[in-house]
């Protein structure tokens, strides 16, 4: 199975988090807007500073990382910061634009 792999970018640490996996970037879109809008979260307090990233693939069979040539932007936290009124809103919504957008093609290998 592939899993997609993602990122979070720090601006003011100037650092990323450590990448996380999942199977697809509607999922990691909602994992970072639950961390956005989470009032308990660091995100949550400054989604300024933070930008989710997609870098590539990981083929749990071969064991085979797909990096992209450059990270591709998955949206910065202020884009998904809502408020209190717009909480019944779903992610779906919020993410529409990128199940219209073509899938990165990799090279075969």
């Amino acid at each position: 199975m592939q899993h997609k792999i993602f990122t979070i970018y720090d601006e003011k640490a100037g650092a990323y988090f450590p990448p996380f996996f999942l199977p697809t970037k509607n999922m990691a879109i909602r994992e970072f807007d639950n961390l956005v809008n989470d009032p308990e979260s660091q995100i949550h307090k400054h989604p300024q500073d933070y930008t989710l990233f997609y870098l590539g693939i990981f083929d749990d069979i071969t064991a085979i990382l797909t990096d992209l040539t450059s990270k591709v932007s998955l949206g910065n936290g202020l884009e998904l910061k809502r408020q209190q009124s717009e909480i019944s809103l779903t992610v779906d919504n919020l993410s529409s634009a990128e199940e219209v957008q073509e899938e990165i093609p990799f090279p075969s290998k």
